[in-house]
């Protein structure tokens, strides 16, 4: 099959990591496969050499956001008529938008997927995603809640959660722990690192010996940093960056915490899990963390920003060795579920599947 996947960029991101993983299975399997993205960017996760890329705009090219745009524009447009293909796998909100709204020109179909809460999404998201939802042939959701959104606009619809990347699945670490309490998101509103910062704050005085380290980058850096000052843990939280070793920097870890508002399917939290981290998550839409762990089970779920339930979770987990042994023990077992194997083999039977009807 000839398969175009149509996304924003490749330099970062989880959808833009299930991007480049599925096309790259994809291309093993023969297939004829192209990754079109909006702007040239840094391929931060690797593609398969007969992956072909492909960009509307060029580094060397931008100008200013209504030229950029118009070139993306008339370049997609171009695209789309020019290429006879058997599928478009798009996702995020503009580049669905987009691409539907060129729907009469493209010979193929499309599947188009939803990769984090639709009720999370601007109110021009939202509006848009109503209107150009059915001219979509069919829909992947990671999420049974998510998809309960596009309720009546959707005739074709699959849920397919996210693959664990494979650099995650390996041999447990077997030894000393260190003391330190892990997170890993971009520094945004969404990820709401403030209520983490909060609880490790109370947390911190009764296990003053553990350091809290939260692995990313984004807008709230410095004002993160600033709020760690004020509440005083400042010099036992290490602000770490993007890494390019987060399997090393997880594994010695006593703890996974992840703190959301919201959530598609979230990567660094099943990465934990498949480490065999004890992990704390809180039971934010649209239903990852709750597809992820069974509480007390394989991890805890605490109720989106309620302090006092992050306080307890933690707690619970640092005073209890063979509670926090048990929870990480059956957090690997995510492995079996979410293997790469397993679940780009859904995508290729669902896409084949949407080709064929």
């Amino acid at each position: 099959m000839d398969i175009t996947f149509f996304i924003g960029g490749i330099s970062g991101g989880g959808a833009e990591r299930v991007c480049c993983n599925c096309a790259n299975y994809l291309a093993k399997q023969n297939h004829d496969v192209t990754i079109l993205t909006m702007s040239e960017t840094m391929n931060a996760y690797g593609v398969h050499p007969e992956v072909r890329l492909v960009s509307l705009l060029k580094e060397s090219e931008r100008s200013n956001k209504i030229k950029d745009n118009s070139l993306r524009y008339v370049r997609l447009k171009r695209y789309v008529s020019d290429h006879s293909l058997d599928t478009y796998v798009v996702m995020l909100p503009i580049t669905i938008s987009l691409l539907l709204h060129f729907r009469k020109l493209i010979r193929g179909k499309i599947i188009a997927s939803e990769r984090n809460d639709p009720l999370s999404g601007s109110r021009l998201s939202k509006k848009l995603m109503k209107h150009y939802a059915k001219y979509a042939d069919a829909w992947v959701f990671q999420t049974s809640d998510a998809a309960k959104w596009y309720d009546g606009m959707v005739e074709k619809a699959e849920i397919i959660p996210n693959a664990i990347n494979p650099d995650f699945i390996r041999p447990v670490y077997v030894g000393k722990r260190e003391k330190s309490i892990v997170a890993a998101g971009r520094l945004s509103e969404q990820k709401n690192f403030k209520l983490l910062l909060d609880a490790f704050a109370v947390v911190t005085r009764q296990y003053p010996e553990y350091t809290l380290r939260i692995f990313g980058k984004g807008p709230l850096e410095d004002e993160l940093k600033a709020y760690a000052q004020t509440l005083g843990v400042a010099e036992k939280t290490e602000f770490m960056g993007y890494v390019s070793n987060m399997p090393e920097q997880l594994e010695k870890a006593s703890m996974f915490v992840l703190s959301s508002n919201y959530e598609g399917m979230p990567n660094a939290l099943m990465e934990a899990m498949a480490m065999g981290l004890p992990c704390i998550s809180t039971d934010c839409p649209a239903g990852g963390s709750a597809f992820l762990i069974k509480d007390g089970e394989n991890g805890l779920l605490v109720p989106v920003a309620d302090k006092d339930s992050m306080i307890a979770a933690m707690q619970r987990i640092l005073r209890d060795d063979s509670f926090a042994v048990s929870l990480g023990d059956n957090a690997r077992k995510v492995i079996d579920r979410l293997s790469p194997e397993n679940i780009y083999s859904q995508w290729e039977r669902f896409i084949m599947d949407v080709v064929r009807s």
